[in-house]
């Protein structure tokens, strides 16, 4: 009977994780990142050593970069 009892025991904490897991892996997992072109840049985008990351701030992103001379902002997806 004891063996019993600890199947069930450890069969109810098994089920009791698999919720928990995936909750656990949705807080592990990054967002994915959205991008959009940027609508207060001008001229050609190259390097760092341009203000898209700043526009792309005031445009209320979280960053930007240059891809292929264009200027990208970025910002979380959900």
């Amino acid at each position: 009977m004891e063996i019993n009892k600890a199947l069930l025991v450890s069969l109810f904490l098994i089920a009791l994780l698999f919720p928990a897991q995936d909750q656990i892996m949705a807080q592990l997992t990054p967002p994915k990142v959205c991008e959009s072109r940027s609508g207060l840049f001008r001229g050609p985008c190259i390097g760092t050593r341009t203000n898209c990351a700043q526009l792309c701030l005031a445009e209320n992103f979280n960053g930007g970069s240059c891809v292929a001379t264009v200027c990208m902002c970025q910002k979380p997806c959900y």
